[in-house]
């Protein structure tokens, strides 16, 4: 249950994501800009040097939210609850902590180098939630036998997610971040100075956010 639902920041916007008409002394502030964008929704580097509408900036934030909510397209519970995972996975975008280093000229582009802290944030999730299911059915059993309807399958499934919510937004006060990894992000040059970063360059950073060992994922 946890992984799949931790997974979802994991996941991948695959989409080509372009700049136009930046000047090539700007391609670390282009990968900057774009990282910014994407997982913390801080538009005004990006906006700066793309020219683009901050509508059009907000979207790069939007679709990494939607790609993580989409953990939970299969799980039956509320709209109500759905919003508030969306607002758990937005404040943890915005957790992340990167630092674009330098760029070094390559064929066909830039590799641009970032360093990534990645955060912890989960260790004992499931044994807190255990506790609390464990917890939370002695008072319905309790409640069952003076009389008080049991509840349905739905409402005892939004109840699980609910405190499962409970317990990560308690544990993102108190994340911590590991030491600095190093990854490489390579950046296209196209025509008239323009760049882009393809998606699965993204994947590596993805990869490095999280302590994976933590959730048993590596």
């Amino acid at each position: 249950m946890k992984k799949k639902i931790i997974k979802g920041v994991l996941l991948l916007a695959m989409a080509v994501l372009f700049l136009t008409g930046c000047s090539r002394n700007n391609v670390e502030g282009y990968v900057e800009g774009v990282l910014n964008a994407t997982y913390k929704g801080d538009y005004a580097k990006y906006i700066h040097l793309t020219k683009c509408s901050q509508s059009e900036a907000q979207n790069l934030h939007t679709e990494r939210i939607d790609e993580c909510m989409k953990a939970l397209e299969d799980l039956q519970i509320s709209d109500d609850l759905k919003e508030q995972y969306r607002q758990f996975f937005q404040k943890e975008l915005e957790t992340v902590r990167f630092t674009v280093n330098g760029k070094k000229k390559e064929k066909g582009g830039y590799n641009v180098e970032v360093s990534v802290e990645p955060y912890s944030m989960f260790q004992g999730v499931d044994q807190e939630l255990e506790q609390k299911v464990d917890k939370y059915s002695t008072e319905v059993t309790e409640e069952a036998l003076k009389g008080t309807p049991f509840p349905d399958e739905n409402q005892l499934r939004e109840k699980v997610y609910e405190l499962l919510l409970e317990i990560l937004n308690d544990h993102m006060n108190h994340i911590t971040y590991g030491e600095a990894e190093t990854i490489n992000i390579h950046v296209t040059e196209g025509k008239h100075q323009s760049y882009s970063i393809d998606g699965s360059e993204l994947k590596k950073l993805d990869k490095k956010l999280v302590n994976l060992k933590e959730l048993g994922l590596e």
